[in-house]
């Protein structure tokens, strides 16, 4: 399994690719727009390189996840047509420097981002800050204006924000897992203090999240691994969503098909009546052509750590990971299925399987793309999915991927000592996603 791989010279912090713009963060909180298919193409002067290769490779992978192509990428010879392709960009040498940025008109917004930053996350053109400080947001649109500011959307210590929809997820580290309003697309005003403050779901110690369907899974160093169950139920004629919370379940009791067949779970009826008033976030404020979000606010208890075998836990698109050992146990969730029982939500890949010097390192975060399933130990970081295991060959600084994107789901972003990797995966993780349905609802990226 090999990736392309382009790599960024630079001092850079983090780095996040949006509707045509590189945002590259620098550690002193500057940000950096690129536009991003000037910056690539510069990859081809004076050198032949296979233009539909670096279009697929790096600037609109639709034809290669995209449902509507499967077919025809799948096909034997065109997929042998593809493959060498890639593996000669592979085996290019692909640099972009400082001058390359300067020379695509890259801009440079100082001291937009807080200090003692954790995360970043754009969605509906806002650009979310996750910090010890709290939560900030700023209109991407503004990020290269002067004297652009951002607003304060909460001020608890937020280690992971996560977008979907018209839902942002929280890690919020002691404090638990919150889930908040996302802003709306077009009615972004400067005063963002517009919707209900971010509210609980599941106390306890977490340091990251992720979406799994429309349920949020909350990956903890201190607690158990907890999937937060959600049924959505949408009023087209009243323009609005609700968010039934179902329960929250522990990761050892998710891997435990004996367990799962006694969990039942409270699945709603009907949306005949709304949410009790004191269930339902005051939305008022919001603007009347926004479809709005009804949350059902209750609170879990955090769940202790098992005594089992089981170590970290994380979950995304649709997937659930554990690490055991050298190996990742994997549970695939049908988000959509409105079965009563848990066990019949879930079904069972087999195993993935790390490399054997791996067993000895300890798996400090993961997640789930496209690609393959991710996971970060103490010395290293793989991929690993039909198409075999990927291995990065060295601790990184810091790393993301885009799930949900739609031109880029198959970009692994790798921060390092001196340069940003931009790693491509051009193979899809078929058979643990495998499934009658559409799983996966995309925003445009």
């Amino acid at each position: 399994m090999r990736s392309v791989k382009l790599a960024i010279e630079g001092d850079w912090w983090d780095s996040y690719v949006y509707a045509g713009l590189l945002y590259l963060l620098r550690p002193d909180g500057t940000v950096v727009v690129a536009p991003w298919r000037p910056l690539v193409q510069r990859l081809a002067i004076g050198r032949r390189l296979d233009d539909l290769g670096l279009e697929l490779a790096f600037l609109d992978a639709r034809y290669l996840y995209g449902e509507q192509w499967a077919r025809l990428v799948s096909d034997p010879e065109i997929g042998d047509v593809l493959t060498k392709k890639f593996e000669r960009l592979a085996d290019a040498d692909l640099v972009l420097t400082q001058n390359d940025l300067r020379a695509v008109n890259a801009h440079t917004a100082g001291g937009l981002a807080p200090e003692a930053l954790t995360d970043l996350e754009i969605h509906n053109n806002v650009v979310y800050f996750a910090s010890e400080d709290g939560l900030r947001a700023v209109p991407r649109r503004r990020v290269t204006q002067p004297d652009s500011a951002t607003s304060r959307l909460w001020d608890a210590e937020v280690f992971r924000v996560r977008a979907q929809g018209r839902v942002l997820a929280l890690a919020a580290g002691s404090d638990g897992l919150f889930e908040r309003h996302a802003e709306p697309r077009a009615a972004f005003v400067s005063d963002l203090i517009k919707h209900p403050e971010p509210h609980a779901l599941v106390s306890g110690d977490f340091f990251s999240c992720g979406w799994v369907g429309s349920s949020i899974y909350a990956t903890s160093y201190v607690n158990a691994g907890t999937l937060a169950l959600f049924t959505e139920e949408r009023d087209l004629r009243r323009r609005r969503t609700y968010r039934f919370f179902e329960d929250a379940i522990a990761d050892d009791d998710l891997f435990a098909p004996d367990r799962l067949r006694d969990i039942e779970l409270s699945v709603p009826e009907t949306l005949a009546t709304e949410p009790a008033e004191d269930q339902a976030g005051s939305d008022d404020s919001l603007d009347a052509e926004d479809q709005r979000v009804i949350f059902d606010r209750r609170v879990s208890e955090p769940i202790k750590a098992a005594e089992g075998d089981g170590g970290l836990s994380w979950g995304g698109y649709q997937l659930i990971c554990q690490s055991v050992g050298n190996e990742v146990r994997v549970a695939h969730y049908q988000g959509r299925s409105r079965a009563r029982r848990l066990n019949e939500r879930l079904r069972f890949p087999p195993s993935l399987k790390l490399p054997e010097d791996a067993g000895a390192q300890d798996v400090i975060a993961g997640d789930v793309a496209p690609f393959g399933v991710v996971v970060e130990s103490d010395r290293d970081l793989f991929v690993m999915s039909d198409a075999g295991v990927w291995r990065l060959g060295y601790e990184p600084a810091r790393w993301r991927t885009f799930a949900r994107a739609t031109n880029y789901p198959n970009q692994l972003h790798v921060v390092a000592d001196d340069r940003l990797e931009i790693h491509s995966f051009n193979t899809r993780m078929l058979s643990l996603l495998r499934s009658e349905r559409k799983l996966l609802g995309r925003t445009r990226r």
